[in-house]
C-alpha cells in the first residue's frame, strides 16, 4: 500500500484524544496529537480525501477501509490489537428423554435452568462471522454455577466435542475433537463462573481452516464433578470468544477478501 501524508490535523478543537496510526503489520508507527503530521502505510483504499485532517472518505462521505484479510480496527492505543467478541449459540437437547439428559430444574425463584449430572450433554452450533480475524485462535467456554450453600472444595470439568467445516461446498465435517477444562467451584451460592478452553490450534480445530460461513458443531457435557456438598452444577450458556476485525468482508462468499 502506498504511503500517504496526513496533513493539517489543526482544525480539531483542543483536547482531541490521541490519534494512533498502525501499519498493516499491526505496529504503531507514531502517535499524533492535534497539529501534527504523520506518514504511514494507510489502511484505506479507493478514491478519498482527507482535507483538514478528516477521515479518508469517498466522494459521498463513506469511510473506506482495506478489504485485505487480517486488517481492521484495533483497540488500545498503547498496545494495539484486535478486540474480542462473543460468538453465541443456543443449547438444544435430544428430542426424547435419555440417560444423559440434564434436568430442567428450578434454579432460583421462578427461574429454571439445565442441571447436569456427570455425562449429561447438550448440543449447540456456531456460525463463523465475517469479522473473524483470519488465523487467530478461538476459545469455547461454559457459563455455569451451583445453588448449594455447602460447597467448600472441589470443582467440575466441562467437555466440548467439536467438528468444523468450511461452507460454500469446500469441506465435509471431519471426525470430532474434544477439549476439556477443569475449574474449581466458587463457595458462593449462585456465583457466575466461566470455564474457558482453547478450541482451535494443535490437535483441536484447524485454525487455518476457520473462515466466515464455516460452522462448528458442538456437544457440551459434564465430564467430572467433585464439588463438596454433593451438588450438581447448572449450565446457563455456551459460547466462543473470537478476535474481530470490527468490519465486514467485501465478498459474501470465497474469496471473502478479493
Amino acid at each position: 500500500m502506498a504511503a500517504e501524508t496526513f496533513n493539517s490535523l489543526g482544525g480539531f478543537s483542543a483536547g482531541i484524544p490521541e490519534v494512533v496510526v498502525v501499519n498493516s503489520a499491526g505496529n504503531v508507527v507514531t502517535n499524533v496529537l492535534t497539529g501534527g503530521n504523520v506518514q504511514a502505510s494507510t489502511m484505506y483504499s479507493g478514491a478519498y480525501n482527507h482535507a483538514n485532517g478528516a477521515p479518508l472518505t469517498t466522494g459521498d462521505g463513506s469511510i473506506v477501509l482495506s478489504k485485505t484479510s487480517g486488517q481492521g480496527l484495533f483497540v488500545d492505543s498503547d498496545t494495539p490489537t484486535f478486540g474480542w467478541r462473543d460468538l453465541l449459540g443456543s443449547i438444544s437437547l435430544e428430542e426424547t428423554g435419555g440417560p444423559n439428559r440434564p434436568s430442567f430444574a428450578t434454579y432460583r425463584d421462578g427461574i429454571k435452568q439445565y442441571q447436569f449430572d456427570v455425562n449429561d450433554q447438550v448440543w449447540t452450533e456456531f456460525h463463523m462471522p465475517h469479522d473473524y480475524v483470519a488465523g487467530t485462535e478461538i476459545f469455547i467456554h461454559a457459563h455455569w454455577s451451583h445453588i448449594s450453600t455447602g460447597v467448600t472444595t472441589g470443582g467440575v470439568t466441562w467437555g466440548f466435542e467439536m467438528t468444523y467445516a468450511k461452507g460454500h461446498d469446500q469441506a465435509a465435517w471431519p471426525a470430532a475433537v474434544t477439549a476439556t477444562i477443569q475449574q474449581n467451584a466458587s463457595t458462593t451460592q449462585y456465583q457466575h463462573m466461566i470455564a474457558e478452553v482453547q478450541a482451535s490450534g494443535g490437535s483441536l480445530l484447524a485454525t487455518a481452516d476457520l473462515e466466515p460461513d464455516g460452522v462448528i458443531l458442538v456437544r457440551a457435557f459434564l465430564s467430572a464433578n467433585d464439588m463438596s456438598a454433593a451438588t450438581s452444577p447448572f449450565i446457563h450458556y455456551v459460547d466462543i470468544h473470537y478476535q474481530s476485525t470490527g468490519m465486514a468482508t467485501k465478498q459474501k462468499a470465497p474469496d471473502f477478501y478479493a
